[in-house]
């Protein structure tokens, strides 16, 4: 869970995964628009699923966790598959930069029990390019740096784990490396694919999810911290809600469009 001061963020994906496995596209992005309570049956659900498998490493795994970093190990090594106590990790696809071609990713529902067989969703991040001060200079730098040449160069220049994935299902020029095979084929699989929950959420309740995930891990058994954690989340989803703060109606969509 250890990123600097955004430490929680690999248990909010843990969270987000799970909801948008379990019940769908439409309650994932109700739940992160603002429209679902943080108290509902689904959202509880997915924070219970994930202490479950938590409890699978051992009583001390989820406190652990906290102060454990996600890449690097120190030493100059990076990658917990390469710590020596790790076999499976639930990372995004930027972490093959630091394993072998023989490592590959595989969806959540073949590990967690309860997860239903279809229809495929995937939960997403990506980088963004924002006009703040719109001339017709910067929309043609807009347009060039996501046109197809600019791909081709992105794809041909970056390192094999490395290379980019592009919202139409296409990866540029030249071979994929099996791993990156791997994430294109599950990619293209997808009946449908969504922005991560948590960056589209206001900053102050995207803030307090991460620091509920910390708090979450310190007795993960403890039912009535979960409730209080909770309550919590929605009494911030509440307020933002009034504030309008929320600024994305529609987080899920085809991945070729």
């Amino acid at each position: 869970m250890a990123s600097g001061a955004t430490s929680g963020w690999p248990g909010t994906d843990w969270i987000e995964d799970l909801l948008l496995q379990k019940y769908g596209a439409n309650v994932y992005e109700d739940w992160a628009t603002g429209k679902l309570r943080w108290t509902s049956p689904q959202v509880r659900w997915a924070w219970q699923a994930w202490r479950d498998v938590l409890a699978k490493d051992g009583p001390k795994a989820a406190e652990k966790a906290i102060s454990t970093e996600f890449e690097n190990l120190g030493g100059g090594r990076y990658g917990l598959l390469n710590s020596g106590r790790c076999t499976l990790e639930h990372q995004g696809s930027f972490i093959r930069r630091h394993y072998g071609d023989d490592v590959l990713p595989a969806p959540t529902r073949m590990f967690v029990p309860g997860l239903p067989a279809g229809p495929r969703a995937f939960e997403v991040s990506g980088d963004m390019a924002a006009v703040f001060r719109p001339s017709d200079a910067a929309w043609d730098l807009v347009r060039e740096l996501t046109s197809q040449p600019a791909r081709d160069v992105w794809a041909r220049t970056a390192k094999p784990q490395e290379r980019p994935l592009f919202p139409d299902r296409s990866t540029g020029e030249g071979r994929l490396s099996a791993s990156t095979a791997a994430v294109q084929k599950l990619f293209s699989s997808a009946d449908e694919i969504c922005f991560d929950a948590s960056d589209a959420m206001p900053s102050t309740l995207r803030g307090a999810f991460q620091r509920a995930v910390l708090e979450f891990l310190q007795d993960p058994r403890d039912p009535a911290l979960l409730e209080k954690l909770l309550e919590q989340l929605d009494a911030e989803r509440l307020l933002q809600a009034r504030a309008g703060a929320f600024a994305l109606d529609h987080l899920c969509g085809d991945p070729g469009d």
